[in-house]
């Protein structure tokens, strides 16, 4: 499983007002114990910023180890991670064996 097809899935959101929307994904966790909390959706670092059935960047957050493949994406000294590619959130997934699903 992907992470476009992951935030499909699990992703639920609230309309909070006419205008406003809030979406929330559960954090990912892997086969080797790796954890990490990504978003995608209005007010998150993420393209689109809308909600939508795909994005190529999303927001990553609090890691529950160093993880090198987001050095690139710091916006808060390693706990979140803004515009993250997906092909890079899939490589991450990848590395640690995969999303295991409760």
């Amino acid at each position: 499983m992907n992470i476009n097809q992951f935030i499909q899935q699990y992703r639920k959101c609230e309309t909070i007002t006419p205008t406003l929307t809030s979406c929330h994904t559960p954090h990912i966790r892997c086969s080797d114990g790796f954890k990490m909390s990504v978003q995608a959706g209005p007010s998150l670092y993420s393209t689109p910023r809308t909600v939508a059935d795909r994005y190529s960047t999303v927001e990553v957050g609090y890691p529950s180890e160093y993880e090198s493949l987001l050095d690139l994406y710091d916006y808060n000294d390693g706990e979140v991670f803004a515009f993250v590619p997906c092909t890079v959130v899939d490589m991450i997934i990848s590395k640690h064996g995969g999303i295991v699903l409760s």
